[in-house]
């Protein structure tokens, strides 16, 4: 399905971000973020986290190797 449209902004503004020494750590704390990603038995999927980390990995991976060279 579709991704989510945005009504309130509570989903976009749920997603956080942990740098970790090679990369980060990014999910959601709102509760109903699973439920849109993978579906329900009501419901079904309207992802919206994997396509934007499959669009966005590229970037993250080049800037990730850019900083590398840099520490280097």
């Amino acid at each position: 399905g579709e991704a989510p449209a945005i009504d309130t902004g509570n989903l976009i503004n749920s997603i956080q971000v942990e740098p970790t020494r090679t990369g980060a750590i990014v999910y959601s704390t709102a509760e109903y973020a699973p439920h849109l990603e993978f579906g329900t038995t009501n419901m079904g999927a309207r992802p919206f986290f994997a396509p934007a980390v499959e669009q966005e990995s590229p970037r993250f991976e080049r800037d990730l190797a850019q900083l590398e060279r840099e520490i280097s």
